[in-house]
């Protein structure tokens, strides 16, 4: 009896102790554990035909919105699950692949409606688009807005322009320009030459890209610039050995995919492997 009492202990003891893990929530609306719309249920609604396509438009056109302002692929799922949800848009589904957004609307006895959006996107992080988005999504989620009026200002962040102006943009890149030189050990002679350098890749790059040329040979053109300007001024003697080495090194720093680096890390923490390294690829 007793040896039978000890058995089971040493069993109880030397299992390892296996937690039930919560039953999780297969709808679209269990995606958004973990996320500040965490329970937030799946009204469902009478929709005709023609207002649940008009809902789903809204969401493709929200989507693409989103991976235009360079937003993680988790915070675009749970802003379209959130907004599917409190228009009533249900029973729904939805999946990212790449670039692409695929939404379905499947009521009982009826015809299901598919939807699809490629968001054919640039390399770009745009906060200030960013910021009113999520605004918007807040908005139709915590104070019920109406679908008409969504769509307008959905139409408003479309019509955005970039915050700073060109010029602006470009005096910015010339002072960070400035500082990875002098941290690369550079000259004074050195920055002014990056900053000239810095002006022609960047003129160069938006006369190529307006051409219809894609992203990545427009980088390859502009990574040859840089490095032929900087042997040219070292042949004709303008720049020392020292300012040359620091100058392209700067200028081809700021080439790099930083802002699609940012994205695509925050896609591989949140588990979207595919799609992460779908990101620094052409559109």
């Amino acid at each position: 009896m007793g040896r039978g009492r000890l058995r089971k202990a040493l069993h109880r003891l030397l299992r390892p102790e296996v937690e039930d893990e919560p039953p999780q929530d297969l709808a679209p609306v269990g995606l958004l554990a973990g996320s500040r719309f965490a329970g937030l249920p799946a009204e469902q609604a009478d929709l005709s035909s023609g207002r649940a396509r008009r809902m789903m438009t809204f969401i493709l056109d929200l989507g693409e919105q989103m991976f235009m302002a360079g937003t993680d692929t988790r915070s675009i799922e749970v802003s379209v699950v959130a907004v599917a949800a409190s228009f009533g848009l249900s029973p729904f589904e939805f999946t990212i692949v790449g670039r692409t957004i695929i939404v379905q609307y499947a009521p009982q006895d009826r015809e299901p409606q598919v939807m699809m959006r490629v968001a054919r996107t640039v390399d770009s992080r745009d906060l200030h688009r960013a910021v009113k988005i999520y605004r918007l999504v807040e908005d139709i989620v915590q104070h019920d807005v109406e679908l008409s009026s969504a769509e307008r200002t959905l139409r408003g962040i479309k019509r955005l322009q970039p915050r700073w102006p060109w010029w602006a943009r470009l005096a910015g890149r010339a002072v960070l320009v400035s500082s990875v030189t002098l941290q690369a050990d550079g000259t004074p002679e050195g920055v002014l030459f990056a900053m000239g350098v810095l002006i022609v890749v960047d003129r160069a790059g938006w006369a190529l890209a307006r051409g219809g040329i894609p992203g990545y040979y427009v980088t390859f053109v502009q990574a040859a610039l840089v490095a032929g300007l900087g042997i040219l001024a070292l042949n004709l003697e303008v720049l020392s050995v020292r300012a040359y080495a620091s100058a392209t090194a700067a200028n081809l720093v700021l080439l790099l995919p930083v802002r699609s680096v940012v994205s695509l890390a925050q896609d591989a923490i949140t588990q979207f492997g595919t799609l992460a390294a779908v990101r620094p690829s052409p559109p």
